[in-house]
């Protein structure tokens, strides 16, 4: 014995599916918004680079006067104990 079909199912999942589908496409659409394209991510890299270049710019200062001022200690003592 066979069913027959209901006139109209097909096209109420059809219309139901694609619903969904709409509803998901604007979801993801909403949140493209929000994520960062190849012109975001190369300014973000340019700004990286910049403050890589400061960073190591000031741990080289920041060694060389600690060395400075090491050696400037180590020559007053020198010279208070007359070594």
């Amino acid at each position: 014995m066979a069913t027959a079909a209901v006139p109209g199912a097909v096209d109420y999942a059809t219309r139901t599916e694609l619903h969904h589908t709409n509803e998901r496409t604007a979801r993801i659409e909403a949140t493209l918004e929000h994520l960062a394209n190849k012109s975001d991510l190369a300014e973000l890299r340019a700004e990286l680079s910049k403050l890589e270049t400061r960073l190591i710019r000031w741990l080289v200062g920041a060694v060389l006067g600690g060395m400075a001022t090491a050696a400037a200690i180590t020559v007053a003592i020198q010279r208070l104990l007359g070594s």
